[in-house]
């Protein structure tokens, strides 16, 4: 008897106990079990199923991920995600499925964005600058360069207060009881972060100085001058 024809009756009790790690939140033991039942069997009366529950599982487990780790989590389940959607097109859980994988494109995307303003070399503290290194960028122009990092400053106020309003959502409570109140640790700490993050001006001045901006000057059309006749 081969190895995987003594694990096979034991296929639907494996993907209840995947059932009940993921409905426990145990997501790490969900993705151990199931990725270890398939080095044995491939799973050949649960496949969507299977997939499904590890799908989960990614997306759950990127969520929680630590700093160093969110992005490569983020991208494993985007990769599997793909796989999923392109083996099992008519899945009745690809609807679920297909907005967690928009929601992982953009968690991405503004964990990115996070990482830029935690590793800026922006001064966090109020400094003298030397206009000279700054309107050097503007070609002497000061004026121009002051615009340029007032709308950049502006842009990065707005990424700033979407991400954080974003995140202080994740961990929301809804309570009946008004007169309790519950201290929210989670939103505590990511309140603290955004705070001690630079300024949006202090930002803009950094990345013009890194020329981390792109300035695109519009072009000046001239009007054609008509001759009279």
């Amino acid at each position: 008897m081969q190895l995987q024809d003594f694990y096979r009756p034991y296929e639907k009790e494996i993907m209840d106990a995947a059932e009940v790690l993921s409905e426990n939140k145990n997501h790490k033991a969900t993705i151990d079990l199931l990725e270890f039942a398939e080095k044995k069997f491939s799973f050949p009366n649960y496949p969507l199923k299977r997939n499904y529950l590890l799908l989960i599982a990614k997306y759950s487990l990127a969520e929680t991920a630590l700093d160093s780790k969110k992005a490569e989590s983020y991208r494993e389940f985007i990769k599997s995600y793909s796989t999923f959607a392109s083996d099992f097109p008519d899945s009745t859980y690809l609807p679920e499925a297909e907005k967690l994988y928009v929601n992982a494109v953009k968690q991405l995307k503004s964990y990115k964005r996070y990482m830029n303003y935690k590793n800026t070399n922006a001064a966090r503290t109020t400094i003298t600058r030397d206009l000279k290194t700054i309107d050097g960028k503007t070609d002497g122009n000061i004026y121009e360069a002051i615009v340029i990092m007032a709308k950049r400053s502006n842009q990065i106020a707005k990424e700033m207060k979407d991400e954080l309003t974003s995140k202080l959502e994740e961990f929301a409570t809804t309570q009946d009881n008004l007169e309790e109140i519950f201290e929210n640790r989670e939103q505590i700490e990511i309140s603290k972060f955004y705070e001690r993050l630079p300024k949006p001006h202090s930002i803009a001045i950094q990345e013009l100085l890194e020329d981390k901006i792109y300035i695109r000057q519009p072009e000046v059309v001239e009007p054609k001058e008509t001759s009279e006749k």
